[in-house]
């Protein structure tokens, strides 16, 4: 039980705890004269702006976890979010800089060198909060519903956690 709660969130948390940004972010702020208060405020301020977009997101789209539920809503906004991930990329790739042009550094980069411990935290709650990435990774996902007939459920692909007497 435990095996495959732990290998259904793991592809999930890779994803966001590989993201760029947090690395290219607590790189720079542990480059800052207050480097050790500062990139702890970062880190609990990043895992406090996942916390708040995970709860926003089960909130508003928990109902969308029960398998047997046809919730038309749900399923338009999840093409809604989707559209708009492909707006913002075509928008990203309409702004990249062309052949010979010097890319400009983001504008939070820029205050990192006086990071205060407070401003760190508020950096991490932002940069996680507002990554669309990690809206669509901590959207609840459906478990399988069991066969028809059957107390069993359905078979799936094993996790990489699973243990050789759960398969």
């Amino acid at each position: 039980m435990l095996n495959d709660v732990i290998g259904d969130l793991l592809p999930s948390a890779f994803a966001v705890a590989l993201s760029p940004i947090p690395i290219i972010a607590i790189v720079l702020v542990l480059g800052t004269p207050r480097a050790r208060s500062a990139g702890s405020a970062f880190a609990l301020g990043w895992i406090g702006g996942l916390l708040a977009v995970s709860v926003i997101v089960v909130l508003v789209l928990g109902a969308g976890s029960d398998p047997d539920s046809d919730d038309a809503g749900i399923s338009w906004l999840k093409v809604a979010i989707g559209i708009l991930f492909l707006v913002m990329a075509a928008n990203q790739w309409t702004k990249r800089p062309r052949d010979g042009q010097e890319s400009k550094a983001p504008k939070w980069m820029a205050t990192i060198d006086t990071a205060t411990p407070s401003r760190a935290a508020v950096l991490g709650a932002a940069l996680s909060g507002a990554n669309p990435k990690n809206l669509a990774l901590t959207s609840p996902r459906p478990r399988p519903s069991p066969r028809r007939g059957s107390t069993k459920p359905t078979s799936r692909s094993p996790s990489p956690c699973s243990s050789l007497s759960d398969r």
